[in-house]
């Protein structure tokens, strides 16, 4: 079994998000060296204790800081971006990192109602639309509108959910899915069934059912004897 990470950049009482964002770059330091096999950000705004709004930059960053592990979003929220800048922003960090990037995508808002006004996100129903044009644009095709960088630059595309919907989706395309199973874990077997049921276009690789759960233990500020701990504050 392979054993990922998926960090919010959580703003702790009394830190800011400065802090969380560096001790996210701690925390993945030290998942490279441990070993784990991806690390992933995800995409919220406008919440009080969450630092992960945009994960492109995260994982640009993050990428820089590591020597192994995968990194990608999970996920970038489709609705709130055209898919021709989320192909070219991910297919510049696949060229700068061949085989360690990864594009998880979710069609959720991400963060509360009051949101939607200053994202202006697409409707609900253009999800599956938008998910297929964006995967148009790392295919090396003839079309006019062309995501330059993407092209020969395809990260590993995922799709994120937390329903049997979702799970449809991923099987008839053909895509990995990964199940929100810290939101709703009375779902998951119904998501499973779904993806095992549902027929992946021919010629389609096999593709891994994952199921992710969050959980995270308190950080120290500090080691043995006072020592400054691993997600302690940098200077």
């Amino acid at each position: 079994m392979r054993v990922s990470v998926l960090d919010t950049s959580p703003i702790v009482a009394g830190s800011t998000a400065r802090e969380a964002l560096r001790r996210t770059v701690d925390l993945a330091e030290l998942a490279d060296e441990l070993g784990y096999h991806r690390y992933w950000l995800p995409e919220h705004h406008s919440m009080r204790g969450v630092a992960s709004a945009a994960p492109a930059v995260v994982v640009a960053r993050i990428a820089d800081a590591t020597n192994r592990i995968r990194v990608g979003a999970g996920g970038v929220l489709l609705l709130n971006h055209p898919p021709l800048v989320v192909a070219e922003q991910f297919g510049t960090l696949a060229a700068f990192h061949p085989g360690r990037i990864d594009l998880g995508l979710g069609r959720a808002l991400g963060g509360p109602q009051r949101v939607a006004a200053a994202l202006n996100p697409g409707p609900p129903d253009s999800f599956p639309a938008r998910l297929e044009e964006l995967l148009t644009y790392f295919a090396d095709s003839d079309q006019p509108l062309r995501a330059t960088p993407a092209i020969g630059n395809e990260p590993d595309v995922w799709l994120l959910g937390s329903s049997t919907a979702s799970a449809y989706l991923a099987a008839e395309l053909g895509l990995p899915y990964a199940f929100a199973y810290h939101l709703r874990p009375a779902e998951a077997a119904a998501a499973t069934g779904s993806t095992a049921s549902a027929s992946a276009p021919a010629g389609s690789p096999n593709r891994p059912l994952w199921s992710a759960s969050r959980w995270s233990p308190p950080r120290p500020r500090s080691g043995p004897n006072g020592s400054p701990g691993p997600f302690g504050p940098r200077r």
